[in-house]
């Protein structure tokens, strides 16, 4: 999940990313947020006040691209990613309810 801070539905989207991780928290499901904002402070802010008000999703992972590298033109940006690495599925913008379906169909 690629996002920004500066990104209204990004943000919005993030506690209920994290809501699903924690519902499948005994399958084979990670979450990986990949901020791209160019102030690295931007992320840093956001991340303590969000450790501050919620508790830590197992099994998510936070990190920042690179800032050699150039964001994703229209955020945020969901790829889904089998268990064999393989992208096979990319949705820009907001979520749609059924997304969560293909998840699901990707588990065992």
């Amino acid at each position: 999940f690629y996002w920004s801070t500066s990104c209204a539905v990004c943000r919005d989207s993030l506690p209920e990313l994290r809501d699903n991780q924690t519902g499948w928290r005994n399958k084979p499901f990670a979450l990986v947020t990949v901020n791209v904002d160019s102030s690295s402070d931007d992320w840093q802010t956001y991340e303590r006040i969000l450790a501050s008000t919620r508790q830590p999703s197992p099994g998510s992972i936070s990190v920042r691209q690179d800032s050699g590298q150039s964001a994703p033109s229209k955020l945020p940006l969901t790829l889904l990613v089998n268990a064999q690495g393989k992208v096979v599925a990319r949705y820009e913008g907001r979520l749609a309810p059924e997304v969560w379906d293909g998840v699901a169909d990707l588990m065992p």
